[in-house]
């Protein structure tokens, strides 16, 4: 799918909300192998759309990529602390989440370093390592797997560094973003920290 690089609106022709749709190979939108950008208000097509782009006031307020924020939401509705949640707010986590792709070697977080992030495996394997077993490898984890809700909960540095096995790619929710989520369940926080107590 192709997509324009650049799309320029003048915000002070733009008071209410639209959305604009990039659809392919929808039942006869666009010919095989050409992209069809559409501006509408009309929900009945985002079952047929591969990107949402929601704008207010000629600002974006959010990039969707539709079918990836369904395999986010599915992986985070099967991680114990997140399970809870319903569609919409599992959705909203979904949105705020940012890709991050590494190669093999890359580190994505260092023992010792502050939590800023939450990570979800997307593809690919990191490695667990641990300064207290000799830089050891304790774990490998591939997709569906997650890291680094420990220091965004305690506080404390990060217990562990993660390399990449192999080239691959992480979906990262900053500090804010995560906080947001545990609040906006009441148990939530609560079922983490006892989630966070079993795991080590």
């Amino acid at each position: 799918m192709t997509s324009p690089s650049t799309l320029t609106l003048n915000s002070s022709e733009l008071s209410f909300s639209l959305s604009i749709v990039s659809a392919r190979h929808s039942r006869g939108m666009s010919r095989s192998g050409s992209s069809c950008l559409m501006v509408t208000h009309d929900n009945r097509v985002i079952d047929k759309a591969d990107r949402l782009v929601s704008m207010v006031d000629g600002r974006i307020v959010s990039d969707i990529m539709v079918h990836e924020q369904v395999r986010i939401c599915e992986m985070l509705s099967k991680i114990d602390f997140f399970s809870q949640m319903g569609t919409d707010q599992l959705s909203h986590v979904a949105e705020k989440m940012q890709v991050r792709k590494f190669h093999q070697g890359d580190v994505l977080i260092r023992q010792g370093d502050v939590g800023e992030e939450f990570y979800l495996m997307g593809d690919g394997e990191v490695d667990v390592r641990r300064a207290d077993v000799g830089d050891s490898v304790v774990a490998t984890l591939g997709a569906g797997h997650y890291f680094g809700e420990r220091a965004l909960i305690t506080g404390e540095k990060r217990n562990a560094t993660i390399v990449a096995r192999e080239p691959g790619m992480a979906y990262a929710l900053d500090k804010a973003s995560f906080e947001a989520a545990l609040a906006s369940v009441p148990s939530l926080q609560e079922q983490l920290k006892r989630n966070y107590f079993a795991r080590h």
